[in-house]
């Protein structure tokens, strides 16, 4: 504990950022939200994509700070746009939902795509149903399948349910295709808009109160 907060104190990112949870549980050091709230800040201007994301997450909650969406979008929008996979995710639901973002199903879309193609199995699972419903995008019940395999694959038993209903569905060939476009799929890590995936729609042009 004394080598993070030194480390912090000398501008260290990844100090400053695991200082918070230690702070939120009192281990090792006096529970202060405050000191979380300032440890995160500065390792999210350092441009910390996970500082970012916890940061706007607490935000989104009030959790330990006033709860404040103009705020905590920015921050989640930016840590997904860096290739932070979670936040991406987040961003999905975000979008879909209408949640602190203007509703907009295409947007909320890419953002699942692009934590899913990083293997994050639960936006595989919720970009394999915007497949299968054809909400935000095209149906295509082989790239629905193909989802739902990798992320049932991955332990989630969300799409494992999906999966099995998706299946009733489809032909033989279909589930054939979809298997083998998921034995062969490889993870994408990559940042959104920096040389990595393309940026979601008007992602970066959100502003805060825009309704």
């Amino acid at each position: 504990m004394a080598w993070w907060t030194r480390a912090s104190w000398n501008g260290d990112a990844m100090a400053q950022h695991n200082l918070a949870p230690a702070h939120i549980a009192g281990d090792g050091i006096e529970q202060d939200y405050d000191a979380v709230r300032r440890w995160l800040e500065q390792a999210a201007d350092s441009g910390l994509s996970r500082s970012q994301y916890t940061l706007g997450k607490m935000y989104m909650y009030g959790l330990g700070v006033e709860k404040d969406i103009n705020r905590a979008a920015p921050l989640i929008v930016a840590a997904g746009e860096a290739g932070f996979a979670k936040a991406q995710y987040n961003l999905g639901k975000m979008f879909r939902d209408g949640k602190g973002v203007p509703k907009n199903l295409q947007t909320a879309v890419q953002w699942f795509l692009a934590a899913a193609k990083q293997g994050y199995v639960r936006a595989q699972n919720d970009i394999g149903m915007r497949y299968a419903r054809g909400e935000g995008i095209a149906p295509d019940p082989v790239q629905a399948m193909m989802w739902l395999t990798l992320s049932a694959k991955g332990g989630n038993p969300a799409a494992v349910e999906n999966r099995a209903a998706l299946a009733k569905k489809l032909t033989a060939a279909q589930i054939a295709d979809a298997e083998r476009l998921a034995a062969a799929w490889k993870p994408m890590p990559g940042a959104v808009g920096r040389g990595g995936l393309t940026p979601p729609a008007n992602s970066s042009r959100w502003s805060p109160g825009h309704r």
